[in-house]
């Protein structure tokens, strides 16, 4: 686990003594130079290393997901992927929110405003079978897990799907191997 701010602290001591003759309180701080920087408001990483970084990754790779489902867990991956550069710098990828599917249409277009989709539809496979999407996101009921996620798999498209992963083993050994045979 990488820390901002390394572990290895100063033992500071009060100054005084107590009655009993022992000294005053003890207290842990960081080490001289990462307090000037937490002072300064700076991070870990230099600029020198930041650049190298930004040169290394001029142009992450935009990914565009298609979310199939648009209830409570829409919204959890929706704002995931918003703030998924954030998180991992430099980031490997950029999602852009392309489409989302929900079988009512007024769910559905609601959910393309409220969470910033470029477009929607009724209709699941409207996202597998577009060579636009690269991710097929499946956040429904677990009953259609399986159906979704095979013709995701057969469509050549990355797979991300909510738990539990299908109702039965045999059909998740069935989404597994389709997967696997589609690369």
């Amino acid at each position: 686990r990488q820390r901002l701010y390394p572990v290895k602290r100063y033992l500071h001591f009060g100054s005084g003594e107590t009655e009993s003759g022992e000294s005053g309180h003890a207290s842990l701080r960081l080490a001289p130079r990462h307090r000037r920087a937490l002072a300064m408001g700076r991070s870990q990483i230099t600029t020198e290393r930041r650049i190298k970084m930004d040169q290394n990754n001029a142009s992450p790779k935009k990914m565009n997901v298609g979310l199939i489902g648009a209830g409570f867990m829409a919204k959890a991956h929706s704002i995931a992927y918003a703030g998924m550069p954030m998180f991992f710098w430099p980031a490997p990828i950029i999602p852009v929110k392309k489409m989302i599917v929900d079988m009512n249409e007024a769910i559905a277009r609601e959910a393309k405003d409220k969470f910033a989709f470029e477009s929607y539809s009724t209709d699941w496979h409207d996202v597998v079978n577009n060579p636009e999407i690269d991710v097929v996101d499946i956040c429904t009921p677990n009953n259609v897990h399986a159906e979704i996620a095979i013709a995701a798999a057969k469509a050549g498209k990355h797979i991300i799907c909510e738990k539990p992963l299908a109702l039965t083993v045999d059909q998740a050994r069935e989404m597994y191997l389709t997967a696997k045979e589609n690369n």
